[in-house]
């Protein structure tokens, strides 16, 4: 089957069982977007659909071949991961960083698409202009814009190619003011209208519900909810999940439902923080 997919997964790390058997899969000209609270196991999913860590049990299968069976030239050249932080302590220039995501077709004869690749991942992003400029002298939002060009550049195929790419994004929207993180995520929902299968893991459930096909909640490691943003992203399980108590809005433009805070935690589970007041 053409997919990205986890098979019964569990990963147990330090004595304690971060992800419970979970299966979940992403399927070209699809964007899944995973939520849920901090420490639920969103990165370590995000890493293990990746390869870039093994799960304890289960299995992980790109378009039916066992990721461990590829070699990691061939597994980037199907995938591209942008991680929660990626930190460079030497002053690259901007071109050189996105340039990076190219190495991975060094070895297969089409680097003379590089050119091309890495011009459009700049674009796509808006850093053409700090090509020349030091990585490291970058505030925070350009950064995250350019490691995203440099996913990009790494999924760039010609026009006729017809194997299947997935692209993994950790919090692509962390430190991107409001106009980037819509810009962000309105790129990869074009990205799977051209074929691509993309996971991105973010915390606004607003953006999810607006350009996810599907969304998947973790809980303590474990999958509680998947499916279509209005199906999933209903006050019930907000308020369990997130021990926040919400009202739904309906958008006739986009014909999607919204969240509204009601600012009131839920009696079950009272948020992430207790009250200072004891």
């Amino acid at each position: 089957m053409v997919e990205l997919a986890l098979k019964n997964v569990g990963v147990e790390l330090g004595g304690r069982r971060v992800l419970n058997e979970v299966s979940l899969g992403v399927v070209p000209g699809e964007v899944l977007i995973i939520l849920g609270p901090n420490g639920a196991g969103k990165s370590t999913l995000l890493r293990i659909f990746s390869g870039e860590m093994e799960a304890d049990t289960g299995s992980v299968m790109i378009d039916d071949i066992a990721l461990r069976d590829l070699s990691p030239a061939a597994l980037a050249r199907r995938r591209s991961l942008m991680p929660q932080q990626a930190s460079l302590s030497f002053p690259f220039l901007v071109r050189d960083v996105v340039a990076m995501g190219r190495a991975p077709f060094r070895s297969d004869g089409t680097h003379h698409d590089d050119e091309t690749a890495i011009a459009w991942g700049m674009a796509a992003t808006e850093v053409t202009l700090l090509a020349r400029r030091p990585y490291t002298r970058l505030s925070g939002g350009e950064q995250q814009r350019v490691q995203l060009a440099r996913v990009l550049a790494q999924s760039w195929r010609p026009r006729g190619t017809t194997t299947p790419r997935y692209l993994l994004l950790d919090e692509p929207t962390a430190s991107l003011d409001l106009a980037h993180q819509h810009a962000t995520l309105h790129l990869a929902r074009d990205l799977a209208l051209d074929g691509a299968g993309v996971v991105a893991v973010v915390h606004d459930l607003n953006l999810a519900a607006l350009y996810a096909d599907r969304v998947a909640v973790m809980s303590n490691g474990s999958l509680v909810a998947l499916g279509r943003p209005d199906d999933v992203l209903i006050p019930d399980m907000i308020a369990r999940v997130f021990g926040l108590e919400v009202r739904r809005i309906h958008d006739p433009s986009s014909d999607r439902h919204f969240i509204l805070p009601t600012g009131q935690q839920n009696a079950a589970n009272a948020g992430p923080y207790r009250s200072a007041a004891q």
